[in-house]
Formats: structure tokens, C-alpha cells, sequence
């Protein structure tokens, strides 16, 4: 009787050739792909890792797990820069990302 494989067996890695990702990032081009070939090539250009986007973590585990080349594709849903707006005596400081 043959055994099957174990708890104790490894998950063999195989090349990947080009996976592509869409979803949301902080920043970057918007319904356009780009193709980035390591974490820091996204971090970049899309700003790396943002808790509201799980995009950014499997970015992050793709190029982690051996991932070579991927193409983004950043969507927005009705999306506007962030701002921020302090009052200061009688003058307001605003900053937009």
C-alpha cells in the first residue's frame, strides 16, 4: 500500500509565469495595468501595504512564494484623494494625499 503524502511534506514551488491582481491600493494609476516585477516595484508605484486592501497582501505573498512578474490593476469605487483639514487660530491647514 502506497502512503500518501504526510503532514510532514513540503508544497513543492513551481515558476509562474505572469499572474495579474485587481483590486485597490493607496495610490498609483487607476483602470490601467502595470506590470511590476518584485514587492518593491509595487510599493512604488501603488504604495505597498494597506490594511483595506487584501490586493496589497497577496502582492506581498506572490513575490514572497517566488512570483517573478505581475500585473496591477488598481480600481477605485467612487474614490477621492484623501484630505485632512486643522484648524489653526483662524487659518486652516489642508493636506491631500
Amino acid at each position: 500500500m502506497a502512503e500518501g503524502p504526510g503532514a510532514d511534506s513540503a508544497i513543492a514551488l513551481l515558476p509562474t509565469a505572469v499572474t495579474a491582481f485587481i483590486g485597490r491600493a493607496l495610490r498609483g494609476p487607476v483602470n490601467r495595468p502595470v506590470t511590476v516585477h518584485s514587492f518593491a516595484d509595487f510599493h512604488q508605484v501603488f504604495g505597498g501595504l494597506w490594511q483595506p486592501s487584501p490586493m496589497a497582501y497577496a502582492v506581498e505573498q506572490f513575490f514572497e512564494c517566488g512570483g517573478q512578474r505581475a500585473v496591477i490593476l488598481r480600481v477605485v469605487n467612487g474614490g477621492a484623494p484623501a484630505t485632512i483639514s486643522l484648524a489653526c487660530a483662524t487659518r486652516h491647514l489642508r493636506w491631500r494625499h
